[in-house]
């Protein structure tokens, strides 16, 4: 395995004096002196409404202010705007939330689309990012230049949301989690107040994963990026299954393999009313002893495959990029697990929903590895080395098929629950949770209750499943 960089040392002059030209700290020219840094845009008014649209369209939340910020300074007249009014806020970056927690109805949005900069230190280790760079940009630069931010898969997710929330995807076994990585963070506070990690360090143990928008606005980061693999090696196994109980049959087996697989070995069990695929990728040899034999395992299971590949990190990564333009759908966790006795109970149910309609998928990826190695932090799961995902997707109109998709959805949720499945990822959020402060945050859940009354003791963020002041 590849040896993790030193963290670099940034103090702020160190750090401002590195990114002039980039646009962050107080060396650097602001927004507003590049044109005008905030624009209030009323309800109604066709900017607006451009505005508003976020990546689920199935979201449907009406602000009454849209706050467009492009300097920090702009984000801290926000939100004193907001005080002033007695408004609530939400924040956007991406826009990307599952569930709209970008927007909020009859509230103050903050909305940070424009300040998408970022860029690798001269060190060639750090990387320092706006809150709206999204990961496809991300890899664009970093890729190139050999190195690399582990991070999920979607280009068009933004990388504040993801890094806030913990942040996984193909190389999160082998480096660790997104925010693992972020050694620095500056933050508005609900007073509007700029506070940096480097003299506060409750901010960066709550931006490891404590989730966004509770209690004030991150407006910049600081990464440490790792070595780029020199390839990733990659295989495509799918079955047609031809029942209930053969598919479940399939998914205790994935779990045994997916259990014994190294750390630099990704894989994601994906089940529809089709059938069965598994990706499995690794930054070691297709050819090596341990992706042979899982390959092995899983034609031996009754899978089939095409064959493996290598191909260089860039189009490797770009293969899972996915769908960047807005669609309806219903998205959320389906739990951490150990294994498969922790479904065991829903893992029917699970399947003859998959198989009552086409549009719905459940995907288990495995985690662990150096996951569970990573700094005290505000993610409070590092002990799972599994995480399930519900999907639904239906085209817009189809008002009857979106009905039957979300009973379905609600069938696997309700399963699961009731399986005692109860850990859930704070990036793959849903309303119908119970007790969603134990299922994000676990014992966390005290310590973030403390720093709202900390930074936003006015609780001006507020909305469904924000951390909430202490009771």
């Amino acid at each position: 395995m590849s040896e993790v960089t030193g963290s670099p040392k940034w103090s702020r002059r160190k750090f401002s004096t590195a990114c002039i030209g980039f646009g962050i700290g107080a060396a650097a020219p602001s927004y507003g002196q590049l044109r005008q840094d905030l624009d209030l845009l009323p309800r109604g008014s066709d900017a607006f409404a451009k505005s508003c649209g976020i990546f689920n369209t199935d979201v449907h939340l009406q602000p009454q202010i849209i706050a467009k910020c492009r300097s920090v300074d702009a984000v801290s007249k926000a939100i004193h705007y907001a005080n002033e009014r007695g408004l609530p806020v939400a924040v956007r970056s991406g826009g990307h939330s599952f569930v709209g927690h970008c927007l909020n109805d009859n509230g103050v949005v903050i909305d940070l689309t424009e300040m998408n900069r970022h860029s690798l230190l001269p060190d060639g280790v750090g990387f320092v990012a706006d809150p709206a760079v999204k990961l496809g940009g991300v890899y664009e630069l970093l890729l190139p230049r050999r190195r690399l931010l582990p991070a999920g898969s979607c280009a068009g997710v933004g990388l504040a949301g993801l890094t806030l929330g913990g942040g996984y995807g193909l190389f999160a076994r082998q480096y660790g989690l997104t925010c693992d990585h972020l050694e620095g963070v500056t933050f508005v506070s609900g007073s509007g107040e700029v506070i940096d990690s480097e003299d506060d360090a409750d901010l960066l143990w709550a931006a490891r994963g404590g989730g966004n928008g509770n209690f004030g606005v991150a407006v910049s980061f600081r990464f440490r990026t790792q070595p780029a693999p020199a390839f990733i090696a990659a295989e495509r196994f799918v079955a047609s299954l031809s029942g209930v109980s053969q598919t479940v049959s399939l998914m205790r087996r994935w779990f045994e393999i997916a259990t014994a697989l190294p750390d630099p070995i990704f894989a994601a069990l994906v089940l529809n009313h089709k059938g069965a695929s598994v990706l499995m990728t690794s930054t070691y040899a297709e050819t090596g002893p341990a992706f042979s034999r899982a390959s092995a395992q899983f034609r031996a299971a009754g899978m089939k495959s095409k064959g493996s590949s290598r191909v260089e990190p860039m189009r490797s990564v770009k293969r899972y990029y996915g769908r960047t333009e807005p669609l309806p759908f219903r998205n959320f966790s389906g739990g951490f697990y150990q294994g498969m006795a922790d479904i065991e109970g829903a893992a029917e149910g699970i399947v003859s929903a998959l198989r009552s309609e086409s549009g719905l998928i459940f995907q288990i990826n495995t985690l662990g590895g150096q996951i569970a190695n990573g700094p005290e932090s505000a993610y409070a799961h590092r002990a799972y080395p599994f995480l399930g995902e519900v999907q639904a997707y239906w085209e817009p109109g189809q008002s009857e098929k979106r009905e039957r998709l979300v009973a379905a959805t609600d069938r696997i949720r309700l399963g699961l629950q009731q399986s005692g499945v109860s850990r859930h990822y704070r990036n793959y959020p849903s309303l119908d949770f119970s007790d969603w402060e134990n299922a994000y945050y676990g014992s966390r859940y005290s310590k973030l209750q403390q720093l709202k009354k900390k930074y936003d003791p006015s609780n001006l963020f507020r909305g469904s499943q924000r951390v909430s002041l202490e009771t």
